[in-house]
């Protein structure tokens, strides 16, 4: 793992240098070199075959060359320059377990086409508003019903195709949420076990009683639930313990956990 042009301040040789030697052995690789370019990664195919880990922050990548990494298994890229076909060709030929894609690419709607073919897939998805998009903003809206594995969903703001899915196990977010659409988060998705709420006021429990009531009536009549509903709360900590005590004092109750 390295910065190759901290060497200007450290008197380390810089990443060419480093592209001379062989590496049969190396698994992990972690660039941060905004001039990595293909031609780099031609030399590290060559030099160190067997990467199973491949991270790469940099502004000429477009994906040539990564399908040939045989044993590659997690990739994590942010590049403004990413093109659909090289990702269509790895996701192809490679079965990827984590794939974290973040920058701009050439052009979206192709991108759009090859995410959608491996939606059916994925287990786990993570998407941040703040970052550069690499697809288009209608990707989800479109693709919704082919995410039909999805268990693990990790986000900033919950866009309108989350209340659409009815699979998930863990879900995590960190923008304000309505009771209605909490209620309707948890009779979608029977098997949620786990819900991390990043962001909260105190208001949110200025009725606390009667939606806790109601969202207990909600689990209880979801014949299909065989684990219990943990909530997270991220709140000061006198809010939660009343919510807790409230929990267990006042309702009883055997399948929500705070």
């Amino acid at each position: 793992t390295f910065t190759s042009y901290l060497g200007r301040f450290t008197r380390r040789p810089d990443l060419d240098y480093y592209l001379h030697f062989v590496y049969p052995t190396l698994r992990v690789l972690r660039c941060y070199d905004k001039q990595f370019h293909n031609g780099h990664l031609l030399i590290v195919l060559r030099k160190s075959p067997n990467l199973e880990v491949l991270r790469l922050h940099s502004t000429y990548v477009t994906g040539e060359h990564l399908a040939n990494f045989h044993n590659l298994r997690e990739l994590y890229i942010c590049s403004s320059k990413l093109e659909a076909l090289h990702i269509d060709e790895l996701l192809a030929k490679r079965k990827i377990l984590r794939m974290h894609l973040t920058g701009a690419t050439t052009v979206k709607r192709d991108m759009d086409v090859v995410l959608q073919r491996v939606f059916p897939q994925i287990t786990e998805m993570r998407y941040y508003d703040d970052d550069e998009h690499i697809a288009t903003q209608n990707l989800f809206n479109t693709s919704t019903q082919t995410l039909v594995n999805l268990e693990k969903l990790y986000c900033k703001h919950l866009k309108d195709f989350v209340y659409t899915l009815h699979t998930l196990r863990e879900l995590y977010f960190e923008n304000q949420l309505k009771v209605v659409d909490l209620f309707k988060l948890v009779e979608n998705n029977t098997h949620l076990e786990n819900l991390y709420i990043g962001t909260l006021y105190e208001n949110f429990f200025a009725n606390a009683r009667e939606w806790l009531c109601g969202l207990t009536e909600c689990l209880r009549k979801q014949r299909e639930r065989k684990v219990a509903l943990s909530m997270h709360l991220n709140m000061p900590q006198r809010v939660v313990q009343y919510v807790r005590q409230f929990v267990v004092v006042s309702l009883q109750v055997n399948n929500l956990n705070f």
